[in-house]
């Protein structure tokens, strides 16, 4: 790979050892070899012994080596939800990164340069499963201080290769130098793993539907099936399609630091959910869906499922295994886990009558495996072992309702598993719309379906700042809030109806694929050649029009203007519209390159292009 600005160095652990993998020929003395075959970005290989024996692999190691820079932006690896924590020069060279079950995120990793422009992405096409990425360069002394004289950046990403006694093992590596921004490049990389797995993800327009849930409307303790119902009806009237009643519904929620936690007892509260059906029903009967919250491998101590299912908990270290929030879980590598995940999730579709489930918390689980006695395991990776469990989830959702929607969350919901649902969510970000937006243009770059973290606001928020959150979620995808609904003020319901119209009118456009259109990701465009849009957000102070007959520009920005660039001088109609939706002003107009167009913060213009201007 020497025409590249990585250095990658392989070795491989067999029969108890570590061998260093030659590039080309094995030398004298060397073992094992590999090959390249380049097609793009995608460097693939089999490794091979030099004398052609059969050999027995435990784990691959990739070793990536590049110039230490001032490094302007770095994307680690992660499921898209903890990297904007760690997004600095210094944070690539954290010890040690993991894709685990509780993170089951890509080892994938992408640099910008000095001017925050797209320098280097690398990622392991290969199926890993769990996975460790290690910092080797620059070193750090026993005193935790960094030792001068490293110029390198040098990473081992480390993963499992069991494949029993073979002559070569297949491995696919992804380095990418041109890519216009890191998530072009990640949307590259999952297209590569998509297509080598023949990966497919289902299409239910109903994935679509904005959606309020339960969870930070009030605490759990307060929800039941009155306040439930009046909150549907606002939401719906607002533009909402589907409901989740989220964690409470049996009990003691996770917010609630109040009474007996059984969490694993999924049969509803008799005081919060006197008739569940009839709940149902009537929720059905306002034109919405219903989710019901469901995590299917938790198992609270206090639970009667805790007593049952003891034999079946995840042992390590000779001890039962229990979370942060104070859960046991169900071990994912059991045959009989998964046979009752199936069962709960027909038992709770079909009693209950709803459209699908939001599972939930499989970023509970450990780092490693089970090593419990007490049960049989059949899947040794616990990244794998969690696919299997979601995969019966989705199959037996599906054996009651055909068109059952399964929300996943941004932990568990990678190129591969997200295949298991319809759609995938951005980590939890209540209050914090910037983080939301970040989280989602991660799952952006290969998620058909992207869904915001619920949405919440304080009452006394400014009409503005709901209009300017409104396009942020817009622009991350599908738009879902978590407010009490009953309490919110009609000037908040105003800007909220008036952005909810809209996007209820052009669901079609927004569920074609989006790009952003600048590295720091402060514009994004989505849509075709007939209908298209274009969203400024943050700090954006210029975006470029699409070559589309159509074109709806948001304005998220904290500005009354946009500078605008286009190829040559359009002459267009247009309206106008402030953040309710008010068209405040509708004059055809020539837009040249760089002109200002003034629209209101919050509010966004429609414009039609009559023809290109010679």
């Amino acid at each position: 790979m020497s025409d590249s600005l990585m250095t990658i160095a392989l070795a491989i652990e067999a029969e108890n050892h570590w061998h260093r993998v030659a590039e080309g020929q094995a030398a004298e003395g060397e073992l094992y070899s590999i090959a390249w075959e380049r097609e793009g970005a995608v460097w693939e290989g089999k490794i091979r012994r030099a004398d052609g024996a059969a050999f027995l692999s435990a784990r691959i190691k990739v070793n990536v080596s590049l110039p230490l820079l001032n490094y302007g932006h770095v994307v680690v690896p992660d499921c898209g939800r903890h990297y904007v924590n760690v997004s600095k020069a210094l944070d690539i060279r954290a010890p040690l990164y993991r894709v685990t079950a509780s993170n089951a995120g890509h080892p994938f990793f992408a640099i910008a340069d000095e001017s925050g422009d797209f320098m280097v992405a690398f990622g392991v096409v290969s199926p890993t499963g769990e996975t460790e990425i290690r910092r080797v360069l620059p070193r750090i002394s026993q005193r935790k201080a960094m030792v001068g004289g490293d110029q390198d950046l040098s990473l081992d990403v480390i993963w499992s290769q069991h494949q029993g006694s073979v002559r070569e093992l297949p491995i696919s590596l992804y380095i990418q130098e041109k890519a216009k921004t890191w998530v072009h490049s990640l949307r590259e990389y999952t297209g590569v793993v998509k297509a080598n797995e023949q990966i497919e993800y289902p299409f239910l327009p109903a994935a679509w539907n904005p959606t309020w849930c339960t969870w930070t409307a009030a605490c759990s303790f307060k929800m039941d099936d009155r306040r439930i119902l009046e909150n549907a009806r606002v939401a719906r009237d607002l533009g909402v399609r589907t409901v989740i009643i989220d964690d409470g519904w049996f009990g003691v929620g996770l917010d609630d630091d109040h009474g007996v936690l059984n969490v694993g007892d999924y049969y509803p509260d008799p005081v919060k959910f006197p008739d569940p059906v009839k709940l149902v029903d009537q929720l059905h009967e306002l034109g919405l869906k219903v989710l019901l919250w469901h995590a299917p491998l938790c198992v609270a101590l206090t639970s009667q499922a805790y007593a049952r299912m003891r034999h079946l908990l995840i042992h390590q270290n000779g001890h039962e295994f229990v979370s942060v929030n104070g859960m046991a879980m169900l071990c994912p590598s059991s045959p009989e886990v998964r046979q009752y995940v199936t069962d709960e999730t027909v038992r709770l579709m079909r009693t209950w009558g709803v459209d699908g489930l939001k599972a939930d918390l499989y970023n509970c689980l450990p780092v490693g495996s089970c090593d419990s006695e007490q049960h049989s395991h059949d899947i040794p990776d616990g990244v794998d072992a969690v696919e299997a469990v979601m995969a019966a989830q989705w199959q037996a959702a599906r054996s009651v309702k055909a068109e059952a929607l399964i929300e996943l969350k941004q932990d568990y919901g990678n190129v591969r598993l997200g295949r298991h649902g319809t759609m995938v969510r951005a980590g939890d970000t209540a209050y914090d719309v910037d983080t939301n937006s970040r989280r989602c243009f991660y799952l952006q770059a290969y998620a058909p379906c992207v869904h915001n973290d619920y949405f919440v606001t304080s009452d006394r928020a400014e009409p503005r700042a709901v209009a300017l959150a409104m396009i942020r979620m817009l622009t991350a995808g599908v738009p879902t809030f978590g407010n009490d609904m009953e309490t919110l003020p009609e000037r908040l319901r105003n800007v909220m109806r008036a952005w909810m119209v809209f996007y209820n009118s052009n669901v079609a456009m927004f569920r074609r694929s989006r790009e952003p259109q600048t590295n720091d990701l402060s514009c994004w465009q989505g849509g075709d050649a007939e209908c298209a849009w274009v969203s400024a957000i943050w700090q954006c102070r210029e975006v470029c029009l699409p070559a589309s007959k159509k074109v709806f520009l948001l304005n998220g920005t904290g500005r009354g203007d946009l500078r605008i660039r286009v190829s040559s001088p359009l002459s267009v109609r247009f309206n106008i519209l402030d953040m309710t939706g008010r068209v405040v002003d509708s004059s055809p107009l020539v837009i040249k390159d760089g002109d200002l167009l003034h629209i209101p913060s919050g509010g966004w213009a429609d414009i039609c292009v009559i023809r290109d201007k010679e």
